[in-house]
């Protein structure tokens, strides 16, 4: 619609009232502030001009002033769906009824940048921002809107007659080349709808100007991605020792492994920095209690090392006793499809232990637990 007064002399016509009362029919709401956000948009009032008319013929069911978090998907960049219904209609003349479906273009405002939305955090960096798109999708008509601008008036969305509230929903992706870090990131933004859109005299009922159609006034709602801090362990592997009995010694073998650390701002060496989670390990055996204990005909005990590949710092564990050392976690879930694992496991056999085996085979099952610090 492309002015109230526009409005206002569309809303006279419908009410069979004459262009001279025109100041009279300005007096009325130019357009709906979503006070009935759930109903049929049933009358009274029934006369255009009423104060209230406007809010008859628009409603936004379950948007209004909600907050909307949302859980980080680091393996999509579809990231979640605000779903909510839509009431677009326009009465006939003096109708208590909401009869006719009104098609109409919608617009969202809100924090963006070089044309594009963002989600927003403030750190000790200054302000962050997550570059998003918002799709708005209802009744099979979807399209991705551009901040601030109404969506296209050549393929309206289609609503539902009678009042009924017909199903929307807004689909919130990272944009292409988003990069995600950090907990959270937030933004306000506003919708506002525009019955039939710019074609409100020359498109069909009711957009032929011979009905009442009106303008929503901003509502607002809130966004956030959110990710918890999170600590996950994958990339460990069975382990085969072989000890000889023509080269009786200690007996060892290493594999690496991958644990991921959500990225996390840290204050290190009085500077404020962008990096991994700490952890702490512990390792469980499955036949020991305090003890690791391999099990056969007699039981042999052996030894743990964990180690950081990058910078080597290791501890031999304790059964069952978190680590005192504090590791940092990667920054890919994969460790870059575990071409860059970061931890390392050492299992040895003491020579002593093997020189007193009495079978051929021993097992145990040796569990890893990590825990963010």
């Amino acid at each position: 619609m492309s002015t109230s007064i526009t409005y206002s002399i569309k809303k006279m016509l419908a009410a069979g009232l004459g262009f001279l009362i025109l100041s009279t029919a300005i007096q009325a709401s130019a357009n709906s502030t979503n006070a009935r956000p759930c109903d049929t948009g049933a009358g009274p009032p029934d006369n255009a001009t009423a104060p209230g008319y406007d809010e008859r013929l628009i409603g936004i069911c379950h948007l209004d002033d909600t907050s909307n978090r949302i859980e980080y998907k680091p393996s999509t960049i579809e990231q979640g769906v605000i779903t909510f219904g839509v009431r677009s209609c326009s009465p006939n003349a003096g109708s208590a009824t909401c009869d006719h479906a009104a098609p109409y273009s919608v617009r969202v405002s809100g924090p963006s940048q070089n044309n594009q939305f963002v989600l927003e955090r403030s750190s000790w960096f200054g302000t962050q921002r997550l570059p998003i798109s918002l799709r708005y999708t209802s009744l099979g008509v979807s399209e991705e809107l551009l901040p601030g601008q109404f969506s296209s008036s050549s393929h309206l969305f289609p609503s539902s007659a009678n009042g009924q509230l017909a199903p929307a929903a807004i689909e919130i992706s990272l944009a292409p080349g988003a990069s995600y870090s950090g907990q959270y990131y937030s933004g306000e933004f506003a919708l506002s709808i525009d019955q039939c859109g710019s074609n409100d005299n020359s498109g069909p009922p009711p957009c032929n100007g011979n009905y009442p159609v009106t303008t929503l006034a901003e509502i607002h709602f809130s966004i956030e991605i959110w990710q918890e801090a999170e600590i996950r362990i994958s990339g460990l592997e069975d382990m085969l020792l072989d000890a000889t009995t023509s080269s009786l010694g200690t007996v060892e073998a290493s594999q690496e492994f991958c644990v991921y650390g959500t990225p996390l701002e840290t204050f290190l060496w009085w500077t404020w920095t962008y990096d991994s989670s700490l952890f702490r390990v512990t390792a469980d055996s499955q036949n020991g209690n305090g003890s690791f204990i391999l099990r056969g005909i007699n039981d042999l005990e052996y030894e743990i090392e964990i180690a950081s590949v990058d910078d080597g710092f290791s501890e031999n564990l304790r059964e069952g006793t978190p680590s005192n050392t504090r590791w940092r976690g990667h920054g890919d879930l994969s460790c870059a499809n575990y071409s860059d694992e970061n931890m390392r496991i050492t299992i040895r056999v003491p020579q002593e232990q093997l020189e007193s085996a009495i079978g051929n085979s021993y097992t145990d099952t040796l569990t890893l637990t990590v825990e963010l610090e």
